[in-house]
């Protein structure tokens, strides 16, 4: 039996149907058009407010709005290009990794690829461990979607830790192109949401004949992310999403190539840079400006309002590290394991802004608000909660606590964030991402949890906490190079 449609399904639908760029309007339009049904306007104004953050979905200016399927019908014609490293030349294997950006769906891991022989046949896959220093080069630009995670860190030996990644046995594969001098592979699209692709191979022939093409093509991309890149503050999306938003805006001639290299491209591209790779979100920055940061954080004074229509306007009013969700996830947390006080709480979330609250009105409607959480939040603490549930929270909140201490160390020796280094800006960021995410996952999630969404916070997490000490350590006693 078909599953009921909602609206959340059928805004998906849209989006996936959708083959041409489209406004918040038109989108509104459409799910008036299909729904049928009374909707209010506020609930049409959430459905479009997310369409910015969604996977499928690049931003254009004017609040325009480009699906990917408008891109990938401009460029399903051409091969993905990898060039065989020594260690698949070696090992008799493809690691496709990064350089399947921008063609591999943002609904799919990468182990569920399925990747055909020339002949269409299913060529088999299997996981296989690697040290981290001989796998890593592999996921450089990947984003945290397409980065695997069955990682094993050796604290007491970094150098041994390990990475289980998905590997194409290739070794029949390979014997069929012996005829054929083969230095790359051609992987062509077949199904995006399946993620079918298929092999073949990159003869040194026609490898040569597509160079001028391919670079004609590099060099019109690069000048397509640049005019974008300075048509913007800070650039925030992900490769893929600037990759394919510059492949929409380009002469369709530059795309009469053989195929396309990420790899290529992103070795020899000269104006722009990528920035971001260590925690998951690399993105392109214009290379004359990458270490600037006045160019990419140039915060301008926030001034409260006083809005207080809801505990995220009023946190979002006052400049407030945090939302509803995450600080109903905090309290829980606190409340439930008492790992602090609320008094010490309190202090650590909401001192250090003078007076807090614009007006008194405003201070009056977030005692009313939070009381109005508070009694269904401690109904709800009655219930068990699985053990492993409730010290993940723990966890994931006391990265979070630690992150708003580590915040207001900086704002008490008036350092902002546009005087951090990038580095350590993009980790703050990143992390505090992680901590959104998951704690927002814990709070709406229904049970029973998904227990693979279990062991991706698990593994998170012994990632977070190295990385969140050593940030610790270079805020606190580094100060120096601020």
């Amino acid at each position: 039996m078909a599953g009921r449609l909602t609206l959340k399904k059928l805004a998906e639908n849209l989006i996936k149907e959708a083959r041409a760029p489209f406004s918040a309007e038109d989108f509104s339009h459409m799910i008036r058009d299909r729904w049928r049904r009374k909707i209010s306007s506020s609930t049409l104004e959430r459905l479009t407010g997310r369409l910015a953050e969604h996977k499928q979905i690049i931003g254009l200016e004017s609040n325009d709005f480009l699906p990917y399927r408008a891109v990938l019908d401009k460029i399903v014609h051409i091969p993905m290009e990898i060039p065989i490293s020594s260690l698949e030349l070696h090992e008799k294997i493809l690691i496709p990794g990064y350089r399947l950006i921008p063609v591999i769906s943002t609904d799919l891991d990468e182990e569920n690829l399925i990747l055909l022989d020339p002949n269409g046949n299913e060529i088999p896959k299997k996981k296989k461990k690697f040290l981290l220093e001989e796998i890593i080069q592999f996921y450089q630009y990947s984003n945290a979607g397409h980065f695997p995670d069955h990682i094993n860190i050796n604290e007491q030996i970094p150098g041994k830790s390990s990475l289980s990644v998905t590997v194409w046995q290739m070794e029949e594969v390979f014997k069929s192109f012996q005829t054929k001098p083969c230095k790359s592979l051609l992987i062509k699209l077949i199904d995006y949401d399946l993620g079918i692709m298929q092999v073949h191979p990159q003869c040194n022939l026609s490898q040569n004949q597509n160079k001028l093409k391919a670079r004609s093509l590099n060099v019109a991309l690069e000048q397509a992310l640049l005019d974008y890149l300075n048509r913007r503050v800070s650039p925030s999306e992900d490769i893929e999403k600037q990759l394919l938003r510059a492949f929409y805006t380009i002469d369709p001639k530059f795309l009469d190539v053989m195929s396309f290299s990420v790899k290529n491209f992103l070795e020899n591209a000269q104006k722009v840079s990528v920035v971001g790779c260590e925690w998951g979100q690399p993105r392109f920055v214009s290379s004359s400006n990458s270490n600037d940061l006045a160019f990419h954080l140039e915060i301008s004074p926030k001034k409260s309002l006083g809005r207080s229509g809801s505990l995220d306007e009023i946190f979002e009013d006052l400049g407030l590290p945090f939302g509803s969700i995450e600080f109903t996830a905090i309290l829980r947390a606190v409340l439930t394991r008492k790992t602090c006080s609320l008094e010490v709480l309190v202090d650590m979330l909401f001192s250090g802004k003078g007076d807090l609250f614009h007006n008194s009105k405003q201070e009056d409607r977030f005692y009313q608000l939070l009381r109005d959480m508070m009694i269904p939040l401690y109904k709800e603490m009655e219930e068990p909660e699985p053990k492993t549930i409730a010290e993940l929270r723990e966890q994931a909140v006391s990265v979070k606590l630690r992150l708003i201490k580590s915040l207001k160390f900086l704002e008490f020796k008036e350092i902002g964030l546009a005087d951090l280094p990038f580095e350590i800006l993009d980790q703050i960021i990143e992390m505090d991402q992680f901590c959104a995410e998951s704690l927002i996952f814990f709070e709406e999630s229904q049970h029973p949890i998904p227990i693979q969404k279990i062991k991706d916070i698990q593994l998170a997490l012994k990632i977070v906490g190295p990385k969140l000490s050593a940030l610790e350590e270079e805020i606190y006693n580094d100060l120096s190079v601020f």
